[in-house]
């Protein structure tokens, strides 16, 4: 069993190399970009999409396979092609510099695994079984998403706003700030869950 520490990674303005240019591929930068990441593409051939982000400048491209030193300034890095050898030497490099790494589908070459994510909004749920049954934690997350309906982002904005009232209305008192706070959550929750 893997010891994992989940968490959430802030990604803006950090740069995340993405080694592939197929549908995986494409779903790792939309993701990233969601992320407000600078993201950079090496693969000989885009998707429509890809091709798209780059003419608009969402993204950076490199237009050629991957080779050593693609990545030493990278944050993060994603390999989402279809060669043993190239994913191999790309989680060989990331080793080396100390870099988060992800092999699409190859578990053993992930220094962190991407989860399935029932996001709301500002509510995000990440469902991991450590790499081993990634088919099973989208099951989970489809079923998350009917149970937990798009409206309660709204309801998140409205606990935020009432948070930020309640630290001016009682600036020194951060016990009856999470009472408030629990309370008001709580009413929300029983919205959605009771």
């Amino acid at each position: 069993m893997n010891l994992l520490y989940p968490v959430f990674l802030k990604l803006e303005g950090k740069s995340c190399v993405v080694v592939g240019g197929g549908e995986v591929a494409t779903r790792k930068v939309m993701a990233l970009q969601d992320a407000k990441a600078l993201v950079t593409v090496i693969s000989p051939r885009l998707t429509q999409t890809l091709k798209l982000m780059f003419q608009q400048k969402d993204i950076i491209y490199k237009p050629y396979k991957y080779k050593h030193g693609d990545i030493k300034n990278a944050f993060l890095v994603i390999g989402a092609t279809d060669d043993r050898q190239v994913n191999e030497q790309i989680f060989k490099d990331a080793q080396q510099r100390q870099i988060l790494v992800n092999i699409v589908d190859v578990p053993e070459c992930c220094n962190f695994y991407v989860p399935s994510i029932c996001n709301r909004g500002d509510l995000k749920i990440a469902i991991s079984t450590n790499g081993l049954a990634p088919a099973l934690a989208r099951l989970i997350r489809e079923s998350l998403e009917k149970l937990i309906p798009s409206q309660i982002a709204a309801d998140i904005q409205k606990l935020a706003r009432l948070r930020a009232d309640q630290r001016k209305a009682v600036p020194d008192d951060s016990r009856l700030r999470g009472k408030l706070a629990r309370k008001e959550a709580r009413i929300i929750a029983e919205k959605y869950f009771a």
